[in-house]
């Protein structure tokens, strides 16, 4: 996450920019290790959700932060 150049690492509502979190430190961080398992959830997941930025420069940003690890 910590690559990516267009997405904030943070969570939007109703907002047009694109973003991305990990949902077990963030969103579901008061949830247990065996909660989060229940529910699907592992640690290295990342939530990406794509805002009206030009589609080929979000494919781009993508590419290169996954270049990067």
């Amino acid at each position: 996450m910590s690559h990516l150049r267009l997405a904030a690492i943070e969570t939007h509502v109703a907002d047009a920019r694109t973003c991305c979190l990990n949902p077990a430190t963030s969103t579901h961080r008061q949830m247990t290790e065996e909660q989060l398992q229940e529910a699907g959830i592992p640690a290295g997941l990342i939530r990406l959700s794509c805002g009206l930025e030009n589609k080929e420069d979000l494919i781009d940003d993508l590419r290169q932060a996954l270049e990067a690890i």
